[in-house]
């Protein structure tokens, strides 16, 4: 058993404090640099110190990600973590520098602290840990830093028509023990005509309930009352100007937030006469599960559908709407694209599809999986059972891919993609230390993790 250091456990903070202080947005790419000059930094950053700590580095010419070898063998064990982050949204939100890692009542706080800078941390130098013990490797490790996680993994997309594929791989983004299945996932645009008297805006990514929406036009003392009445936290920013206040979490977990700008649509859908806001209020309104449009979508693996307004903008010239959906394993793809491109052309919107990723599912009874799980549970007495998740890691990227961790399988507060996101320094250094005691239990076995 690997039991860490005050040292290696100082070492993971830094490392996380370290990474949090990259704001690596995506942004448009500039050369070599395809998601930005913030996101190469940290991703040269992350290389650079993974080959100070003994590994062999790796830097994909074109930009897109970057990997760290340890260890011989011939199965390949893969752990990914990614290194962009979601915009900070309203900075005025924020109690502390959302670029500086900050710790405050034992929780690191800032950008990425628990998605996915401080897993990536602890994850690393878990391994590390083990590499420090002098176990002897019988598999080869590899570390790969993701770049695009948050957007469309074109990362991964470029590493899996260039790279070898790992036998199997960690991802440190989710809960303990580890997640074995991921639901699909859409993301779709729809385009529709301006407005002439009235804009509107709300919502940054596919992937974020919108905690602020903003409208600008006539019959503003209607619209506020109207709102009022729903019990929606709205305030007059100007003789002709609202803003509808909500509460932004992650799209996987939509339900657990307040979509600002659905709010407002339905509500402004009542004073004006534009096919997107009549679409969003007749065929979505505020149901988080799309039942209106998509019925009933649930199986008994992986649950019900995740429908998520991510982004709205009416202005002049056109409109659009963001959509996030996270559909069940039993659902037919197809079937469910093509039912939401013929209602909206029924009021005028031009249908696209963005990005997709079908569901995944990893059998429970391979010897990696059951080292990964008897592993984790002799060291924590956790027997709580692995599961499904509405969420998209890049676990989806790779065949026998797990999410594994850093969060406790007890937790149920996640403030990721929000103000003041934060990550407990005990799931931190707990995680950390299920990483070393996992990897070691792998890397030094002789057994096939596949057979």
């Amino acid at each position: 058993m690997i039991t860490l250091t005050t040292q290696q456990k100082a070492a993971c903070l830094e490392t996380a404090k370290a990474l949090i202080a990259f704001p690596s947005v995506c942004q448009p790419a500039e050369g070599a640099m395809p998601f930005g000059k913030d996101i190469q930094a940290c991703l040269e950053y992350a290389l650079d110190y993974c080959q100070s700590l003994g590994f062999t580095t790796y830097l994909d010419p074109a930009g897109y990600y970057g990997y760290a070898d340890y260890g011989q063998g011939e199965e390949l064990i893969g752990i990914i973590g990614h290194l962009d982050v979601v915009p900070e949204g309203d900075h005025s939100l924020w109690q502390t520098d959302p670029f500086t890692g900050t710790v405050i009542a034992d929780k690191l706080y800032g950008r990425g602290s628990g998605d996915d800078k401080g897993p990536t941390a602890a994850s690393l130098h878990g391994l590390k840990a083990v590499i420090d013990s002098g176990v002897p490797f019988k598999k080869r490790v590899r570390y790969i830093f993701s770049t695009d996680e948050e957007s469309m993994f074109r990362c991964l997309k470029a590493y899996r028509q260039q790279e070898e594929i790992p036998t199997a791989t960690l991802v440190p983004d989710g809960h303990f023990p580890f997640t074995y299945g991921e639901k699909g996932l859409v993301n779709i645009k729809l385009h529709g005509p301006g407005a002439a008297d009235f804009n509107l805006k709300g919502g940054d990514a596919f992937n974020i309930v919108p905690s602020k929406a903003h409208y600008q036009g006539p019959q503003l003392t209607e619209i506020l009352a109207q709102l009022t009445a729903n019990n929606q936290d709205v305030t007059q920013t100007g003789s002709d100007a609202l803003t509808v206040t909500g509460t932004a979490v992650h799209a996987s977990v939509n339900h657990l937030g307040n979509n600002a700008v659905s709010q407002l649509a339905v509500a402004l859908n009542h004073y004006t006469q534009h096919p997107l806001l009549q679409f969003i209020a007749q065929e979505i309104g505020l149901d988080p599960h799309g039942k209106a449009l998509l019925g009933e979508l649930e199986d008994d693996i992986s649950g019900k559908v995740a429908f998520n307004l991510g982004k709205l903008e009416i202005n002049e010239d056109s409109s659009q709407l963001w959509l996030d959906i996270r559909y069940p394993l039993v659902a037919d793809y197809a079937e469910m694209c093509q039912k939401i491109e013929t209602v909206s052309h029924a009021y005028g919107l031009r249908f696209e599809e963005y990005d997709q990723w079908d569901g995944a599912l990893v059998p429970l009874d391979t010897p990696f999986l059951q080292t990964v799980l008897t592993t984790y549970q002799d060291l924590t007495k956790d027997f709580t059972a692995p599961g499904v998740t509405t969420g998209a890691t890049l676990a989806r990227t790779l065949p026998n891919a797990i999410a594994f961790g850093t969060k406790s399988s007890q937790s149920t507060n996640s403030t990721a993609h929000q103000a003041n996101e934060y990550v407990e320094l005990s799931d931190l250094y707990n995680g950390m230390t299920i990483y070393a005691n996992v990897l070691e239990k792998l890397v030094t076995s002789e057994a096939s993790l596949l057979a």
